[in-house]
């Protein structure tokens, strides 16, 4: 409950800094925010990350995604993945955030 509240949170505070491009919050941009130090743009990070990770889930429904994260695993564990992947592959950081998030997600964590 607590993540899904600052999952709201984030994407309130993202479409009030810029509700032009909210929508389109580039990779770049979200790696940006994961490697912050500040607590407020470390929310985001984490927000945007749980929030791709909801909507995956609720999109596969019960059907088996390409997607199986770890019951347990924390959203520094996420953050850590998504960072370590956007800067391993910085010619992804023109493309849309959740497409990214979800291809280093399905890397680190592939059904079987």
């Amino acid at each position: 409950m607590k993540l899904r509240i600052l999952a709201f949170v984030a994407v309130m505070a993202m479409s009030v800094i810029n509700p032009v491009n909210a929508k389109y919050f580039s990779a770049k941009k979200l790696l940006s925010e994961c490697e912050t130090e500040s607590s407020i743009n470390r929310a985001i990070c984490n927000g945007y990350l749980a929030g791709a990770n909801d909507v995956h889930e609720l999109q596969t429904g019960l059907e088996k995604g390409t997607i199986c994260i770890p019951a347990g695993a924390s959203i520094e564990r996420l953050r850590t993945i998504f960072v370590k992947f956007a800067n391993d592959n910085p010619e992804d950081s023109h493309l849309d955030a959740a497409s990214v998030v979800i291809t280093a997600f399905s890397e680190a964590f592939p059904c079987e």
